[in-house]
């Protein structure tokens, strides 16, 4: 049991990295095309903001799901991952 718990975990994590560190590329090859240098780091700055607020507030949100163990915040978590690597990979 445990054993099959950690192999879920495992690839749930490797999905998780690969779809949050696509979505970054995602928004970067967007952005290279700005061809104003203001607007490009205005732009930056917004990516970044968003970012980092989700970071910290979006588990707030899962956490009256997470009633008794890990694994619901965590799937919560890898859906955003999937959605980006989706877009990702059509993009």
């Amino acid at each position: 049991m445990l054993l099959s718990s950690a192999i879920v975990l495992y690839f749930s994590a490797l999905l998780y990295g690969i779809g949050y560190g696509s979505l970054f590329k995602i928004f970067y090859i967007g952005i290279a095309s700005f061809t104003n240098l203001r607007e490009k780091n205005i732009a930056f700055s917004i990516i970044g903001l968003i970012f980092y607020l989700g970071v910290g507030i979006a588990p707030v949100f899962l956490i009256p799901f997470n009633t008794n163990n890990w694994f619901i915040l965590f799937g919560g978590n890898l859906l955003y991952s999937l959605v980006s690597l989706i877009l990702f990979i059509i993009l």
